[in-house]
């Protein structure tokens, strides 16, 4: 499988300021398949996008951006491949980077957190999805995408608090969890067609300092029909860039993910849409985010 440069551009890593990782893991995927094409497909479709942003009059995330080769899972169990991710991620934080991971199923976000609380401590966790991902395991295993968030809540002492937006899909434990902690602030998605939710998601952000992961079934299924496990209701276009655009202003942006692209051959404009959602979030943070 080939991988494109985001964009069609690569800024030496030296150079760079966003360092893109494709990790196309796909073990615990539980209905819809796919999730190990996502990474291709999004950079891919990020070639026949428009570098000039009308919003922000700009096209400066072209220079700032480096992307790796991709991880791929080579036999790796779970376990080993967010080992094995959470060293890049590392290093890119150390090296003054700002990783963004391209998934790929949700589960590598653990490996991405991990890799970022090997360096950074109290950050806030800005978490869009159309699940809370908080079931202790799922079918099984500890790191299934249903899991990832309550991974990270194993590792509060390097957390301020999480905000999950988007929400419509709860477990009945992960509803008993919910009613146990105090620090994971939800916005469901019945709750987001309000005029101030943008405001209300950002000030729910107590640290300066944000780690933003993006499951794109945290948008409506009109928007974004390929992705394993589509729910109705969710977040539309301009009022997902609201929220995003007034929650990484003002703060310093230390990594990126977005997963669950499914993409098929139907629905091409899935993969199109990741890409500029990917892109809309690498620029907010260039012109509105904490240098």
């Amino acid at each position: 499988m080939s991988y494109n440069d985001f964009l069609d551009y690569d800024r030496p890593y030296d150079e760079a300021t966003f360092i893109l990782i494709p990790a196309p893991l796909e073990l615990t995927v539980s209905y819809g398949k796919g999730t190990s094409l996502g990474p291709a497909a999004l950079l891919q479709s990020s070639t026949q996008l428009e570098t000039y942003d009308i919003e922000l009059d700009s096209e400066a995330v072209c220079s700032c951006v480096h992307t790796l080769e991709p991880l791929e899972q080579k036999g790796m169990d779970a376990s080993t491949y967010m080992e094995e991710l959470k060293k890049i991620v590392s290093r890119c934080v150390k090296d003054g980077k700002i990783p963004v991971v391209i998934g790929g199923e949700h589960s590598i976000s653990y490996g991405v957190f991990k890799g970022i609380a090997d360096i950074k401590k109290d950050f806030s966790v800005l978490h869009f999805d159309a699940h809370l991902d908080l079931r202790d395991s799922y079918e099984g295993s500890k790191y299934s995408h249903a899991s990832v968030v309550r991974r990270m809540r194993e590792h509060m002492e390097k957390i301020k608090d999480i905000t999950a937006v988007g929400i419509r899909s709860v477990s009945p434990e992960e509803a008993a969890y919910l009613k146990e902690i105090k620090d994971h602030k939800v916005f469901y998605a019945h709750q987001c067609h309000v005029s101030d939710i943008a405001k209300k998601v950002s000030a729910s952000i107590s640290s300066d300092s944000v780690y933003i992961t993006f499951d794109v079934d945290a948008l409506d299924p009109s928007i974004m029909p390929s992705t394993g496990t589509p729910e109705p209701g969710g977040l539309l276009w301009y009022q997902t860039l609201d929220i995003l655009r007034e929650s990484i202003k003002g703060k310093k942006v230390i990594g990126i993910d977005i997963v669950e692209l499914a993409p098929d051959k139907v629905n091409h404009y899935s993969q199109f849409t990741a890409a500029k959602l990917l892109y809309k979030m690498l620029a907010y943070t260039l012109v509105y985010g904490k240098k």
